[in-house]
């Protein structure tokens, strides 16, 4: 028998107590390495005799034969006790002195996890805990044919135990020809970056989830060049609890998405980064592409995506809902900007694309009608940058709310002229709140659109809508835009500053009853340009709606210019519905101008308790004849003159209001307008002998009128 000198008290060793006294009578314990299995050693090199187990040190604490010799190729355990069997110290894994490292069993080695309640098991069923593709011969060196072999099968064995399948990360991609299916309740995952999978065939995804699949720390990329509709790193249908973690995804140079969901129950979309794609703009299927797509035909609920970087030249940077069915979705602290996929490398520059590239909207929710009970959507603290469109995109009417706050849009609309443009883009507004919002840079300079733009069919939901305490600032179109069926929105609050176009602009479709009914209330206005354009410019044409302009803030840009349009509030084809009150208008031309397309005695009218500062004209009014009296109740002017212009036509009157009836400063009884019976006319001028005042009687236009007397 081979022997060698052991490694510990090999050769006259000498023990002690933990007092420091020899150990006389000590015992000395051999054991298989890592159990309690006994294992013999030896007296001398000829491995002839066996010694004693344990070994009974002498009166000094040694060895009696002063040797131990150990079996070449063998480790041991030795464990010292005194004399009454008290353990003094354990060694494990000592072998002979120049002796051959045994040959380990994964088996009989323990492994023993830390903490408290950690239960022992053995080495092969710890590494067995995982397999990696590289067990089943994947390499970077291989032929895409042999790793996609090699991954499959790794796969398959990962199904029958339901353990995880690693990807080691390489200088080089694992090559691929064509899609893995995961079995169910199996989880991916890598080192990142560098656990590259690249898939060379064509219109072929990476991988298609199963159930209960995660896929973590991956990098995945299609081929370039697909044909067909919906290539992806990872898809999911009809499956349940998928999760998507701290991946890199590249779909690849003709509009494929990274990850992509139909009928799919409970996601996760957590701290992916996705880059590289470009949407070709040609009219076909990757005209819906998106880094994140969630496309469900039937029931998709609740799913969180939170925390992805959107960063290639795609379509959109997060599609969810498109066909309506998806539900229960909060979309969160994501970045969505628009990069040249050619700086998009390991080493490159991760640069902005020129004026949006071809990316048409950072996010889209709810793209069509929403199916019943859907979609409920939030969307909160996410950044959209840098595309041609929209920042984000909400389409179609839905049965449950859709709340937009706390976003950042900057740089969107860069094709100007298209009016489906918006740093945020409601279409149907009637269930979505947009609160708390940033939007910076907008680029459309198309009259009909806005940093917040709004728009609605003419006949579809009548439900209010809220735009509330967001802040617009260099817009080079409107700050907020409501189209032409827009209806019962309130705008509230919002801070807008640096506007090229109208500030606030709300222009209905001309015939329509059920449009209008909007409320512009507490907002505050910086202009810092523009000497023509009205700040808040409504247009409710035939409206049978209330609107109403309250309590507003509005700093023009200069006041010398005397254009029509120059004012704070410019009403335009108003009808008698649209209240105007507890506004501070400062530094226009006109503080308020009004066109009216109705004659008569506009009583419905409400132009009260606004406070005009620095204007060279208070109120230019006009109307269709001078038959249109229009009241004015508790203005102030404050170096600013009250006075009528003729801005389209002729000049209406302009009235005090006492209840329901009109009081107006004149040198005689009125001539034109309309009145009713107990409206009045004061001498504006009175002199001694003269009436002091003039009573209507008969109402009419201008109806009869009976001095009340000489002063």
């Amino acid at each position: 028998m081979t022997v060698n000198l052991s490694a510990l008290a090999g050769a006259g060793q000498q023990f002690f107590s933990d007092a420091g006294v020899p150990l006389a009578g000590g015992k000395l314990y051999s054991y298989v390495a890592g159990t309690t299995t006994p294992q013999v050693a030896y007296t001398s090199a000829s491995g002839a005799t066996p010694l004693s187990n344990p070994i009974i040190l002498n009166s000094a604490g040694r060895v009696a034969t002063g040797e131990i010799w150990l079996t070449t190729g063998s480790s041991y355990k030795f464990i010292l006790k005194t004399s009454d069997e008290v353990t003094i110290a354990t060694w494990d894994n000592i072998i002979g002195i120049n002796g051959v490292l045994p040959t380990i069993n994964a088996v009989n080695v323990v492994y023993t996890p830390a903490g408290i309640g950690a239960v022992t098991t053995n080495a092969q069923a710890k590494l067995r805990e995982s397999v990696s593709i590289q067990d089943f011969g994947a390499s970077t060196s291989a032929s895409v044919t042999a790793n996609t072999t090699a991954i499959t099968a790794a796969l398959a064995y990962a199904a029958t135990v339901k353990c995880a399948v690693y990807v080691p990360g390489a200088a080089i991609a694992y090559q691929v020809n064509d899609e893995f299916t995961v079995p169910d309740g199996v989880t991916v995952f890598g080192d990142g970056w560098g656990s590259f999978i690249q898939q060379t065939a064509l219109n072929k995804d990476v991988f298609i989830a199963g159930d209960c699949n995660t896929f973590q720390n991956l990098r995945l990329k299609i081929a370039n060049g697909n044909n067909l509709e919906f290539v992806n790193c990872i898809f999911a249908s009809n499956v349940n609890n998928l999760t998507v973690e701290n991946c890199f995804l590249e779909p690849g140079s003709k509009g494929g998405s990274g990850i992509h969901i139909r009928n799919v129950q409970n996601s996760q979309i957590r701290g992916n980064r996705i880059y590289g794609a470009t949407y070709t703009q040609i009219p076909g299927p990757d005209a819906t592409a998106a880094d994140i797509l969630l496309y469900s035909s039937g029931t998709s609920e609740r799913h969180i995506i939170d925390g992805n970087h959107c960063l290639s030249n795609n379509s959109q940077g997060i599609f969810v809902s498109a066909l309506g069915y998806d539900g229960d979705i909060i979309i969160s602290n994501n970045i969505c900007v628009t990069l040249d996929p050619v700086t998009c490398t390991e080493t490159g520059t991760w640069a902005l694309v020129a004026n949006g590239g071809v990316r048409r909207h950072g996010m889209v929710v709810s793209y069509n009608l929403a199916q019943p009970g859907k979609p409920r959507i939030i969307v909160d603290g996410n950044i959209c940058r840098n595309t041609r469109l929209t920042g984000i995109y909400k389409q179609g009417e839905s049965d449950n709310e859709i709340i937009i706050s706390n976003n950042l849009c900057d740089l969107n609309g860069y094709n100007s002229g298209d009016p489906l443009s918006g740093g945020i883009y409601v279409e149907s507004p009637g269930r979505a709140s947009v609160i708390g919002n940033t939007i910076t840079n907008f680029q459309n300079t198309l009259f009909a659109t806005g940093g917040i733009t709004l728009n609605q069919i003419p006949t579809g939901e009548s439900i209010p809508g809220l735009v509330s305490g967001n802040k617009i600032t260099d817009s080079l179109g409107n700050g907020i835009a409501l189209g032409t069926s827009s209806r019962l929105v309130t705008i509230s609050n919002n801070v807008i500053f640096g506007s090229a176009g109208n500030d606030i602009s709300a222009i209905n479709s001309g015939g329509v009853a059920v449009v209008g009914g909007n409320t512009i209330t507490g907002n505050t206005i910086y202009r810092t340009s523009g000497n023509n354009i009205p700040s808040i410019y409504c247009d409710y044409q035939s409206s049978t709606r209330y609107s109403t302009i309250k309590d507003n803030t509005i700093q023009g840009f200069d006041n010398t210019n005397a254009d029509v349009e120059n004012s704070g509030i410019r009403l335009r084809q108003s009808n008698s519905l649209t209240q105007v009150f507890g506004n501070v208008i400062s530094n226009f031309y006109y503080g308020f101008t009004c066109v009216s397309y109705y004659s008569g005695r506009l009583v419905d009218q409400v132009i009260a308790r606004n406070s005009i500062i620095d204007c060279a004209v208070g109120f230019g009014v006009s109307a269709l004849n001078n038959n249109n009296t229009l009241p004015l109740v508790d203005n102030v002017f404050v170096n600013t003159p009250l006075q009528t212009s003729s801005i389209a036509f002729a000049v209406g009157r302009i009235v005090q209001r006492l209840g329901n009836n009109f009081v107006w400063q004149t040198t005689a009884a009125p001539t034109v307008g309309s009145w009713a019976v107990g409206d009045r006319s004061v001498n504006s001028t009175p002199v001694v002998g003269q009436p002091k005042a003039w009573a209507c009687t008969v109402a009419g236009t201008p109806g009869t009128w009976v001095s009340e007397g000489n002063l």
